[in-house]
C-alpha cells in the first residue's frame, strides 16, 4: 500500500492466535517422530501449506537439491493434501519426501512444529503468517521469506529469519542446522503469546477503528 500510495496512512494488526494451543511438546515430537521412522539424526524440514503454487514450496525443493549426503534429510509436508510436485522426483536419495496431510487435530500439527528442526515459510505473499506465530510459539525454528509480514513482529526477531527468494541461501540454512534442540528457539514465548492475545488484538482494532470512525475527511482538489 506504501508503495501505491506513500501519503497512506498503513497500520498492520497481527491475527489473534490462541498461545495455550501452541506450546512445546518434546514427548509428542519424539512420537511424531518415531511414528514416521525418523531417526534422532535426521534433519526434518516442515512446510505447513495449502496446494497453491504462491506458497512456493519449489524453492524447498530446489535447495534440497544441493543439500551435502554426510546428512539426512525428511522434507514434511502438513496441510488439506495434493502437495505432490512435478520435479520431487529428482531429490537426492539423502532427502526423505513425508507427507502427514489432511488431518485437521491441532495436536498432530503441534507435535510436527516441536519436532521439526526447520519450519520453512518460503511464501511468495502471506498476509496473515500464523504459522510462523505458532511454530514459534512451540519453540521452532522458523526461516521466512520476506513477503511473510507475521515474520517481521518484533518479538520474533528471535525465532525466525528471513531469507531472500535464493536458492543458494535457503540450501546453506538448511545444511547449516544443528540437530535435535532441547530448549526451543530463542524467541520470548510470554512476549510473543501478549503480541497475539486477544486481548492487544481487540484494543489494537478497537483503535484502528475509532481513528477511521472519527478522522475527518481530507479535503480534495475539485476537477
Amino acid at each position: 500500500l506504501r508503495r501505491l500510495d506513500s501519503s497512506l496512512r498503513v497500520r498492520v494488526v497481527p491475527n489473534v492466535c490462541d498461545a495455550g494451543l501452541w506450546a512445546p511438546a518434546t514427548a509428542d515430537a519424539l512420537q511424531w517422530r518415531r511414528r514416521h521412522s525418523i531417526a534422532d539424526n535426521y534433519i526434518v524440514i516442515l512446510h505447513v501449506c495449502r496446494p497453491d503454487p504462491i506458497k512456493n514450496t519449489a524453492l524447498i525443493v530446489d535447495a534440497l537439491r544441493c543439500v551435502y549426503a554426510c546428512r539426512n534429510y525428511v522434507l514434511a509436508f502438513i496441510g488439506p493434501g495434493q502437495s505432490r510436485l512435478p520435479d520431487e522426483k529428482h531429490l537426492p536419495s539423502h532427502v526423505r519426501i513425508l507427507r502427514d496431510e489432511g488431518s485437521k487435530e491441532i495436536a498432530t500439527l503441534r507435535a510436527a512444529y516441536c519436532a521439526a528442526q526447520i519450519v520453512v515459510v518460503p511464501s511468495f505473499y502471506e498476509c496473515f503468517g500464523n504459522v510462523v506465530i505458532e511454530a514459534a510459539l512451540c519453540g521452532a525454528t522458523v526461516v521466512a521469506s520476506p513477503r511473510v509480514g507475521a515474520a517481521k513482529l518484533p518479538e520474533l526477531s528471535g525465532a525466525v529469519k528471513i531469507l531472500p527468494f535464493d536458492v543458494a541461501a535457503w540450501t546453506h540454512e538448511i545444511t547449516a542446522t544443528p540437530g535435535l534442540r532441547g530448549d526451543g528457539a530463542a524467541a520470548s514465548r510470554a512476549s510473543l503469546a501478549a503480541a497475539v492475545g486477544p486481548e492487544r488484538i481487540g484494543k489494537a482494532l478497537a483503535e484502528l477503528y475509532e481513528q477511521i470512525t472519527f478522522a475527518p475527511t481530507p479535503a480534495r482538489a475539485s476537477a
